[in-house]
């Protein structure tokens, strides 16, 4: 079979397996013909909502080794899901950090907990979240005027993290405003420029 290390598809050769590593001796190993195969490094999905062991089998199935959960509750149910054996590994956010009055905090089961309206409220989610062992915290910004907080506020928000070079740690909402604050706009033009120099976007209006 060939290899794909991540970077370029190798010539054909052997492959030992050696339980759960790769190893360099043959001898006395069953050989199987993959001839025509390709042996690749585990994928990751990024972006996975996990509910039962049954979805972590059938990433493992599709060659994803690893899933990152975005939104999995009760602690319980996570649980169970870190004692599925034979299956795809993965990380999770557990509940979820939300705003009051977006479509996240509509969905059914959401618990209360999850809103957060006040600084207190976001001390507590973080540590109950940590009490809970999960892997990361995922914090859910709605979009302005669908829960989110108000254009104007985003608007400077953005400005105050453009002017001070920091990275941006979550992308504008699928309907941007017309303008953002550090835009060139010309008026035949649709393409905003990013605050970091880095290339333009085209936003649809």
């Amino acid at each position: 079979m060939r290899i794909f290390d991540g970077k370029r598809l190798g010539e054909p050769r052997t492959v030992v397996i050696d339980g759960a590593l790769i190893g360099d001796d043959p001898a006395g190993a069953e050989e199987i013909d993959a001839a025509g195969a390709a042996l690749l490094p585990g994928l990751i999905d990024a972006h996975v909502h996990l509910h039962s062991p049954g979805n972590l089998t059938a990433l493992a199935a599709w060659g994803v080794t690893t899933g990152l959960d975005m939104a999995c509750w009760p602690a319980e149910r996570v649980a169970s899901l870190r004692e599925a054996r034979g299956a795809a590994d993965f990380r999770t956010a557990g509940l979820p950090a939300i705003g009051p009055g977006g479509h996240h905090a509509r969905m059914p089961g959401m618990p209360p907990e999850a809103v957060i309206l006040t600084a207190a409220d976001a001390r507590r989610h973080v540590e109950a979240r940590a009490a809970e062992g999960v892997d990361y915290i995922k914090g859910v910004a709605e979009a302005p005027g669908e829960g989110g907080p108000p254009r104007t506020r985003c608007a400077r928000w953005w400005r105050r993290r453009a002017s001070t070079g920091s990275r941006r740690l979550c992308t504008p909402p699928p309907r941007a405003p017309t303008r953002w604050p550090w835009s060139q706009e010309r008026s035949s033009s649709r393409t905003r420029r990013s605050p970091a120099g880095s290339g333009s976007t085209t936003w649809p209006r």
